[in-house]
């Protein structure tokens, strides 16, 4: 099973663009913290993780979250590959969102609390 849950900040402004098969695809960066100890000390270490979403559910994110906003991402890891215009072959890792709820807005935001995902009972 595939199966990737994060709860974290959004580290950037979401980023809508439409796919060229048509639709909505949002990408959005996740900072998550965690506690390692070096030596005799315990440090806080951010992993930035970057979750894409898909269709009315990406949509409707764009238009709610912002960057510095707590969010829960239910989702799959993926590693994408292609070559780029070097002819190098590339890859990058990333989460696919099933959902993505809005827990909290950062100081200053937008205030609200909505889930966006399948059970968020939002029309989609």
């Amino acid at each position: 099973m595939n199966k990737t849950i994060l709860m974290g900040r959004l580290g950037r402004e979401p980023e809508l663009k439409q796919a060229r098969a048509g639709g909505s695809v949002l990408s959005i960066s996740v900072a998550t913290k965690d506690r390692e100890k070096k030596g005799d000390q315990w440090e806080d270490v951010t992993d930035w993780h970057e979750v894409v979403l898909f269709g009315r559910q990406a949509e409707y994110l764009a238009d709610k979250a912002r960057k510095g906003d707590r969010v829960l991402v239910e989702g799959k890891s993926k590693v994408r590959k292609w070559v780029g215009k070097d002819g190098q072959e590339k890859q990058r890792s990333e989460v696919v969102a099933f959902s993505v709820e809005l827990l909290s807005s950062a100081p200053g935001g937008h205030g609200e609390q909505q889930a966006a995902g399948p059970d968020s009972g939002m029309p989609f």
